[in-house]
């Protein structure tokens, strides 16, 4: 990355402010009028960087359409150095385009005060039908697209804002934390650090909502083997999932976490593990949100102190085994 000498930072952003517009009318000519209450976009342009500047005024065009961050447009995220994409969808006329645009196709319009060549831009048709495959771009808009028509809460869009796609892992991370609000967890003035043992989708659902971060030393990632979770859970009664150390006005205490995945597929009578399957499980539990007892569980809860926390969360060192779960 590197910031292009000469370039005006206002003028790009007015550039990139101008190719939004362009991309909208052409969106439009291909689906319909967009508004606030018809309207899906999903794109990546708030994480790409351009000669050292942010593509994000891309989407400046489509609120001021009268769209709204999350409640219309959800930014997906993507590495800096990739193509530009966008899926838009007219949920009144059932139709969607999925349209890419290669780097070198904005990087001129830029700071080289060239052009935005629409041919360049990659564009076609898209309905929820077609949805198949592994979650590449597309389908992975697309899952987001699909839970947006369910009402996913926002709460899930914003975990697929750094997850890039939803799924049955990314919505049983939101089911968590629901069940740790219930609980009277996660309130102003609470600190809580995370380990998760084992990693899945659920830990950028956290790592968004929470803020916690391995950065800041708030959230761990540790893997188990397969046989030393299947021992968990059966001492458990479920999946083991996280250890959440709590500390509210200078007192600790620690919550070992579980989620029910059998019971989870049992609720939404999915039972394989394809790209569709997974589509068909995560629609389902969103149905189950408010009720995130029924697959989340609290096996412990102990006072503790920091020094815990930071001993369970060492290379080489089993959380469950320090608090003497088995």
């Amino acid at each position: 990355m590197y910031v292009e000498v000469g370039c005006d930072s206002f003028g790009v952003a007015r550039r990139f402010r101008e190719i939004g517009r362009r991309l909208y009318e052409l969106i439009e000519g291909e689906i319909g009028d967009l508004g606030p209450s018809n309207a899906f976009i999903a794109t990546n342009a708030k994480f790409l960087i351009f000669r050292g500047y942010s593509a994000s005024p891309i989407v400046d065009a489509f609120v001021e359409r009268g769209l709204d961050i999350y409640y219309n447009v959800v930014p997906v995220h993507a590495p800096y150095y990739a193509d530009l994409q966008i899926l838009a969808y007219n949920k009144d006329r059932g139709l969607g385009i999925f349209a890419e645009a290669p780097r070198e196709a904005l990087e001129d319009a830029v700071c080289k005060g060239g052009t935005f060549r629409e041919e360049r831009l990659r564009r076609e048709a898209f309905s929820l039908s077609q949805m198949s495959g592994r979650l590449e771009a597309k389908a992975g808009f697309a899952s987001i697209l699909a839970a947006w028509l369910a009402g996913a809460p926002h709460e899930l869009l914003l975990g697929a804002e750094l997850h890039n796609h939803i799924c049955p892992g990314l919505v049983s991370g939101v089911m968590i934390l629901r069940r740790l609000e219930k609980l009277g967890v996660v309130k102003p003035g609470a600190r809580l650090r995370v380990i998760s043992a084992p990693p899945w989708c659920k830990d950028d659902a956290l790592i968004q909502l929470l803020d916690a971060t391995p950065g800041k030393r708030s959230f761990v990632v540790k893997s188990l083997s397969q046989e030393r979770r299947e021992e968990l859970k059966k001492k458990l009664g479920a999946d083991p999932a996280y250890i959440i150390h709590i500390n509210e006005n200078g007192r600790g205490e620690v919550l070992v976490v579980t989620f029910n995945w059998d019971k989870a597929r049992e609720l939404s009578g999915v039972e394989h593990d394809t790209p569709e399957a997974k589509r068909a499980m995560s629609a389902s539990l969103l149905k189950y949100l408010d009720t995130p007892e029924l697959l989340v569980n609290i096996h412990r809860k102990t006072e503790a102190d920091e020094s815990l926390f930071d001993k369970m969360s060492l290379a080489g060192v089993d959380p469950y085994e320090i608090l003497n779960t088995t």
